[in-house]
């Protein structure tokens, strides 16, 4: 997978400083000062670039339904559940800040 085969990168193939910082801190889930995701829902090869700030969550007019449920056994443990439905979308407002990149070797 090219995500965990990237921090591993170092300055001379197999020695040398790793590039994006040591693949056992903090910094292994950055891409310089970008947070890095993996997941399964972009195919192998793939990535994403995207500033968030360009997007918004909207919800539609029918509004949002919370459901809450304490009762029976999840009393007794001191939880809950929760349940949120309702009809939402993602405004982009610059498609440009949203980019698909091919990545070579993968």
């Amino acid at each position: 997978m090219i995500g965990s085969r990237l921090h591993l990168l170092r300055e001379n193939a197999t020695a040398g400083q790793y590039l994006m910082g040591s693949p056992g801190g903090d910094t292994s889930q950055m891409l310089w000062t970008i947070p890095r995701v993996i997941t399964n829902a972009v195919s192998a090869g793939t990535g994403i670039l995207a500033n968030w700030d360009m997007a918004e969550v909207v919800v539609h007019d029918d509004g949002v339904d919370l459901r809450v449920d304490a009762g029976g056994e999840l009393f007794d443990k001191n939880q809950l559940k929760m349940r949120v439905e309702g009809r939402f979308g993602l405004a982009v407002q610059q498609p440009t800040a949203f980019v698909k990149v091919a990545l070579a070797g993968a």
